[in-house]
């Protein structure tokens, strides 16, 4: 898969008068993410799996804030790789999955007051950069047909996020 994105925005800040003047922004993002997924299917009853993939969030503009530090965050990138196995036993009647999964963040972008967000002192939540989140983790699920009227199903997930020292 190949997703490309071009994205430009504009604000034009309605709140001229009470910030002083500030006027018009303008931000544009431009980027390609790509995904790879490979399957593997040794018999009808099994499917092995890996994934790698890069996924963005588009920067932006924050409104109501007056530190030009603060206005523009960049977008946020991720990768993410996941391997994993998908079965079903007892002639289809269980249904087992399992995976192990690694994700990087650059630039995550966080909901954060904005230190000096406005001239009158007021505090203002704004989307801001917050560095790089390193993540592992593993999933594993199961459902299983018990009877024609039941069925149960079941899932445990475990994450290990990461924030870099200077995050």
């Amino acid at each position: 898969e190949l997703r490309h994105t071009d994205e430009s925005q504009e604000l034009n800040n309605v709140f001229d008068n009470y910030f002083s003047g500030r006027g018009r922004f303008t931000a544009s993002s431009t980027f390609t993410d790509p995904r790879l997924t490979m399957r593997f299917k040794p018999n009808e009853d099994l499917t092995l799996y890996a994934s790698a993939a890069r996924g963005t969030r588009s920067g932006g503009i924050n409104a109501l804030i007056t530190d030009p530090a603060f206005i523009e965050f960049e977008p946020e990138i991720n990768n993410t790789f996941e391997v994993g196995a998908k079965t079903t036993l007892a002639d289809g009647r269980v249904r087992l999955d399992a995976s192990i999964f690694s994700i990087d963040w650059k630039d995550a972008q966080f909901r954060q007051t904005a230190p000096g967000s406005t001239t009158s002192g007021t505090l203002v939540s704004a989307t801001l950069n917050v560095g790089r989140i390193k993540s592992k983790g593993a999933e594993v699920a199961i459902a299983a047909k018990l009877t024609q009227n039941w069925s149960m199903d079941a899932a445990l997930g475990y994450a290990d996020p990461k924030f870099d020292s200077d995050t």
